[in-house]
This record gives structure tokens, sequence and C-alpha cells, in this order.
């Protein structure tokens, strides 16, 4: 059987003018199309950050002490939550600055009268002629600097307590908790002959932070203790209420008046400043630290006389 070839030859250089015209007619378009593609781009890029652009403008130029809401001229939903975000933040950083301020405002003008005091006692015990008056001299100093050192202390404690924010919370046998402050305030209610009791129904657990809630319940007790006449009674009850806990604090002291019971927390009120050694913080930190715990907070004059204070947590969900 024969077999037949067939050979086909092609010049190199026509080859090679062929490949060259194939690449000069795909790649023209991309060449006349490439700036307008890049223009466009750059016009895209350049309208897009335009918004940011302008909120770095506003931030850069606005004074430190400025903490208004930013107001842009154009309202982009791609960076408003991000403008919604630093206006939040701007929002935090004002009603922080101003509570430090008033808070200042207040240390000030209440470590002033103290410091008066004592001013005038070391005078007083200086200029004495015999030894009584200067140890009655002496003796008002000492009541005056235990009265600017409690000052101080809650000083410290409301301002740590503003700073925080969310406080890490676990689980609290409200019980043992509410042993651990009748034992400290123990020695105080035994100088008045005052019946101090705590009934506590069953395992009662909460979810908080022992420290601070420890400080809510002595503040609550102290108080009951401090107002109520000697050889009074302070009654602690601790029980469930559904998913919730139920703590009151009933005395049968004197009570508080009706149109002081509003004021009751605010920063350095007090019912009766010419009773006590009270500087005016306690209730206050009483009612921060239960907005920290989201609990309820309920002060009332009893039906039979003296005040109730009930104060509602979260249980163990």
């Amino acid at each position: 059987k024969q077999h037949t070839w067939l050979i086909v030859a092609e010049r190199d250089d026509e080859r090679g003018e062929l490949a060259s015209k194939m690449a000069t007619l795909t790649m023209l378009p991309l060449f006349i199309t490439l700036p307008f593609l890049l223009g466009l781009l750059w016009w895209l890029v350049t309208r897009g950050l335009a918004p940011l652009r302008q909120l770095v403008k506003a931030v850069s130029e606005r004074h430190p002490a400025n903490l208004e809401p930013l107001d842009l001229a154009l309202q982009v939903k791609e960076i408003t939550p991000l403008t919604n975000e630093i206006n939040r933040l701007m929002h935090t950083l004002a009603d922080t600055l101003e509570r430090e301020k008033q808070f200042t405002n207040e240390a000030a003008h209440e470590l002033r009268t103290p410091l008066a005091v004592l001013r005038i006692h070391s005078e007083n015990a200086l200029a004495a002629q015999d030894e009584t008056s200067r140890r009655h001299s002496l003796g008002k100093m000492l009541l005056a600097l235990d009265r600017s050192d409690r000052l101080l202390r809650q000083l410290l404690t409301q301002a740590r307590i503003d700073n925080q924010q969310d406080p890490v919370l676990e689980r609290i046998d409200l019980g043992q908790l509410l042993q651990g402050s009748l034992a400290t305030l123990a020695p105080l209610a035994l100088q008045k002959d005052q019946q101090l009791s705590l009934d506590v129904d069953g395992q009662v657990d909460v979810m908080g932070q022992p420290t601070l809630l420890d400080l809510l319940f002595s503040n609550l007790i102290d108080n009951a203790l401090r107002y109520t006449q000697a050889k009074g009674e302070i009654a602690v009850r601790v029980e469930q209420m559904g998913k919730r806990a139920r703590v009151e604090i009933r005395d049968n002291g004197p009570g508080i008046p009706a149109e002081a019971m509003a004021r009751l927390c605010e920063r350095f009120f007090r019912v009766n400043p010419q009773q006590g050694d009270g500087v005016g913080l306690g209730m206050a930190i009483v009612r921060s630290i239960a907005e920290l715990h989201r609990a309820e907070l309920d002060i009332h004059n009893g039906a039979e006389g003296g005040l109730v204070v009930i104060v509602i947590l979260d249980g163990i969900q």
C-alpha cells in the first residue's frame, strides 16, 4: 500500500506580520478605552470619598471643647453609622465631663466647711487659757477630722462608681452577703443598744458585683442605725419574689418628711444637717449602684412609723 505525504510551508516573515496585525487589532481598543476607564475610576473614587473627607475636615477643624453632634452637609447612608457612633461618643464624653465638673464643684464646696471648722478649733486650741478648754477644742477637731475622712472616702467611692459602666456580675448568695454586712455594722448597733436582725427566706441568689452590693446594703443599714433612736429596731428581710430577689430594710426611727423624700438620693442632700455626722453621699451612692445593677429602689415611710427601703434585684435566670 503506497502512502502519500502533503507538506505545507509558510514564510516566517509573513507569519510574523500576521501575528503583529492580530496583536495590534486586539490591544488597540484597550489602549483607547484605558484612559477613559482610569478617569472614570478616579471620578468614582473621588466622589465616593467626598463625604469621608468632609467628615475628616469637620473633626479636624473642631475645637477640643466642642462636643456638639456632627452635622454634615452631605448625608450618605454608607457613612451614617460612622457619624452616628462619633456623635454617640461625643454625647458620652459631654455627659462624663459634665458629671466630673459638677462633682468637682460639689466636692470643693463640701470640703470647704470641715476645713473651716478645723481651722476655727485649731485657733481655739492655741488660744485656750486652760487645759479643759484646750481638750474641748481638740475633741471638736477630732470630730471634724472624722467627718472630713468620711467625706473624702465617700467622694472617692462616688467617683469610682460614676466611672463604672458595666460591672462584671457573678452569682451571689444574698443571705451570706448581708450576714457579712450586718456583722461589720453590729458594733454601731451595740453602742446605741439597738436590735439588728436578719431574716432570710431560704437561699436567695442574685447576679451582681459583690463589693458594690455590699456597699449598697451597708450604706442603707448604716443610715438606719445612725438615724434610729437608741434601743430602736432595724430589721432586714430577704426573700425570693418569682425570678427576682427582694431585700427590705425597715426601722422604727423618725422616718423622713414627705417634702424631703424626692431629694433623698441627691448628692450632698441631708434631711437634717444638725443630726448625725453624715455627708449626704450615702443615698446617692446607693442609687448609683442600684442603677448599675438595674435594680428597683423603693423608699417610703412605714405605716406604723420608721423608714422602709426595698431593693429588688434580678435573680438567677
